[in-house]
């Protein structure tokens, strides 16, 4: 990317399986020193001075690259946005995916990353954009929820759920599954993970999380059931979040890429965008199949301009915020980033 009016700071941290929130740490950390100076970066360091009166100074914008799942099938993004945000406070909007070079038995392997002339396996890239154009970002996932869950009241650690309100979490699941789905209680006691994975990538049921607005729903995979009655989620979970049975069908799937799209015009009050850059869960095919492939003309429809770049990414496990949301680590999901060709200071007024 080349721009007048853009520059762009990058950084790499490693051992991101290992040390997830100190990768995150350390390739913000990077990314923020290697960036040539913006009057937005003033708002991490007042941050840091602890002045409050910050209201008027813009965030920083940009995106992350992870590395995909390791080899338990576990996915590391939310933890490493921890140590993202650490250093960034509220001043960084992020967002981005993780990366696979294929798949075993269990889980997928991690994704290749490329920095400064070396090869990388297992490590997280941020990217600082100090820009004056207008950014916008939106997100995508066309999770409905159908059905509550329950309070998760016990974790054995941050991946695996023991109790549902205070009952073994997978007697709890597979009593919902039998009500509101096609998978019966015999299925689950039998081969409770194959239904999981069953019901999850090929039939769009799985359990949602609701973000605190409300109005949007992110998708929680789980790949795994641990001694035929704990449940292991590929990303980290904690205790006292409520779960919701959520459904994915073909149709909201395919209108995720169009709603994450409207979410980043809306974000900027703007359709005037010179670059678009999105991730979207390779999950998503096996609902979708040759629909997947229609995601990027899907996105220039509903910008209206055919000509425009749009780039995006098949990943494992996406990085995402909603509107003024926390990011977090999550899958199913499509994450959107728009430079636009307007700049912030001109007012919406003079447009």
């Amino acid at each position: 990317l080349q721009s007048d009016y853009i520059n762009i700071g990058t950084g790499i941290g490693e051992n991101a399986f290992e040390k997830p929130y100190e990768a995150g740490k350390t390739s913000i950390e990077m990314a923020g020193k290697n960036l040539m100076f913006n009057p937005q970066l003033a708002y991490m360091s007042m941050l840091k001075r602890g002045v409050k009166d910050i209201s008027k100074i813009r965030p920083v914008n940009g995106f992350i690259i992870t590395p995909g799942s390791d080899s338990q099938g576990r996915f590391h993004d939310s933890q490493i946005l921890e140590g993202v945000m650490s250093i960034s406070k509220t001043a960084l909007r992020i967002q981005g995916g993780g990366l696979c070079s294929g798949m075993s038995k269990s889980a997928t392997l991690p994704g290749f990353t490329f920095y400064q002339g070396k090869v990388y396996q297992e490590a997280a890239i941020s990217v600082i954009l100090g820009s004056e154009l207008e950014i916008g970002y939106g997100v995508g996932a066309g999770a409905k929820p159908i059905a509550n869950i329950g309070m998760i009241t016990k974790i054995k650690d941050s991946w695996t759920i023991e109790e549902i309100n205070q009952r073994p979490a997978l007697e709890v699941f597979s009593e919902v599954f039998d009500k509101y789905t096609e998978f019966k209680k015999e299925q689950f006691i039998k081969d409770p993970g194959a239904v999981f994975i069953a019901a999850g990538l090929k039939k769009g049921y799985l359990p949602v999380l609701a973000e605190s607005s409300a109005d949007f729903f992110w998708p929680l995979l789980m790949p795994k059931v641990i001694q035929n009655k704990y449940i292991r989620c590929m990303t980290p979970i904690k205790q006292g979040t409520p779960l919701l049975l959520g459904y994915i069908n073909n149709e909201s799937a395919k209108k995720a890429p169009a709603n994450a799209t409207k979410l980043m015009i809306e974000d900027i009050d703007s359709k005037n965008f010179g670059f678009v850059f999105f991730f979207s869960c390779a999950c998503r095919g096996m609902l979708l199949g040759k629909d997947y492939m229609t995601e990027i003309k899907k996105i220039k429809e509903t910008l209206g301009n055919k000509d425009i770049p749009v780039f995006g990414i098949a990943s494992t496990g996406e990085s995402a915020f909603y509107k003024t949301g926390s990011p977090i680590g999550t899958g199913f999901t499509v994450t959107m980033l728009g430079i636009s060709d307007e700049s912030i200071f001109i007012s919406k007024e003079a447009r």
